[in-house]
């Protein structure tokens, strides 16, 4: 079983842009039920079938490669099967995912969306994490 992986990093979001204030990987094998978050978050499904439940975009089948927006302080719910599922998740905040709101890029009845190159968005959540964890410039500034 693959342990779980993740790293927080204070909020920017005062700086304006993109702030992403946590980030990781795991293998999931229970639901989360009835929660909330403070920040908005996008999990990636990399292997695995469940669901999510959400008051804007009802209930819906999830199949990995699959990834899904969560917006704060709005109660959700997901998880995998009985045989669970690979995960990566990235908690953020700031103007910029406000104006993909804005501009519907990212919608609340709409959660789910469906990937074309789910390869590439493995990628750049393993680089994101990397990054995070990293003690380079970019790394320390997530935790300042």
């Amino acid at each position: 079983m693959r342990e779980t992986q993740a790293v927080y990093r204070s909020p920017l979001a005062a700086a304006g842009g993109l702030a992403v204030t946590g980030s990781g990987r795991q293998h999931a094998r229970h639901a989360v039920a009835h929660r909330k978050l403070p920040s908005f978050a996008v999990v990636l499904v990399e292997r695995g079938w469940g669901f999510l439940d959400t008051a804007a975009g009802g209930r819906q089948s999830v199949g990995g490669p699959a990834l899904f927006w969560l917006f704060p302080n709005r109660f959700h719910s997901y998880g995998p099967d009985e045989n669970g599922w690979e995960e990566r998740w990235a908690l953020f905040e700031g103007s910029f995912i406000r104006d993909l709101v804005r501009m519907r890029l990212i919608a609340e009845r709409h959660p789910l969306v469906a990937l074309r190159h789910p390869e590439e968005v493995a990628r750049l959540f393993g680089q994101l994490h990397a990054d995070l964890m990293d003690d380079s410039h970019l790394g320390r500034a997530w935790r300042h």
